[in-house]
């Protein structure tokens, strides 16, 4: 009976940690927010929601489904991270160096990245409308099924992106450098592509990339003026 007892107390409190969250290093945490340097850290699930990480160099960290809302990363240094499904909302990465990292199936919306590097970073499924990703370098990132309502691109360079699939409504992509990138199944609704660039380079090994055509754009809702370079 004792034991019966024991077992059921144990599957009571276990019940209580919400499935698949990750364990994180408390240690590890403090050593972040007191210091602004964590490299490999493990930070997965770590509750860092507003907190301070301006100019923090944590390369190679790892933060799967961490609650950093209103967090303030700006100027950092964060090569090869994982923000894979992060609570992010109202996050700023105005200037953060992000280089190689993983944002899958995470929550950015309304959040900065403004002037941030994201080469080659892999930001699919993410939910980001009305997130801020102008003047920032974005080449060979991917954003696959995103939802990217509202989000601006302005001037921002998008060499080879894949927007396979996403939704660009009301995106503005004004003056954005989109050489080479796949728009293929996008909803691009009232996006604005006025002044951009999309052409795709003569002779391209690459599969044909849909919307590299003025007409293509126009027909599927877009806006482009006599500045947008499309073919």
């Amino acid at each position: 009976m004792r034991s019966f007892r024991i077992i059921m107390y144990c599957l009571i409190v276990l019940s209580l940690f919400p499935k698949g969250t990750p364990a994180f290093d408390k240690e590890q945490r403090s050593i972040l927010l007191d210091l602004k340097k964590c490299e490999k850290c493990d930070l997965n699930g770590a509750d860092l929601k507003n907190a301070d990480l301006q100019n923090a160099e944590i390369d190679y960290i790892t933060m799967k489904h961490a609650d950093i809302e209103g967090a303030n990363f700006s100027f950092a240094h964060m090569d090869e991270v994982d923000l894979s499904a992060v609570k992010a909302k109202g996050a700023s990465f105005k200037a953060a160096y992000i280089h190689h990292s993983e944002f899958d199936n995470g929550d950015f919306e309304n959040a900065v990245f403004r002037g941030a590097d994201l080469g080659k970073g892999a930001l699919r499924n993410i939910k980001a409308p009305g997130a801020d990703f102008s003047n920032a370098k974005l080449k060979y990132t991917k954003w696959n099924g995103s939802n990217l309502v509202n989000a601006s691109f302005k001037a921002s360079i998008l060499h080879r992106a894949d927007f396979r699939k996403a939704n660009l409504e009301n995106a503005n992509f004004e003056n954005a450098d989109l050489w080479e990138a796949d728009l293929s199944g996008a909803n691009l609704k009232n996006a604005n592509f006025k002044g951009a660039d999309l052409r795709v380079e003569a002779g391209s090994s690459l599969p044909p990339v849909f919307f590299k055509r003025c007409k293509d754009l126009t027909d599927a809702g877009a806006i482009i003026n006599d500045k947008t370079k499309c073919q």
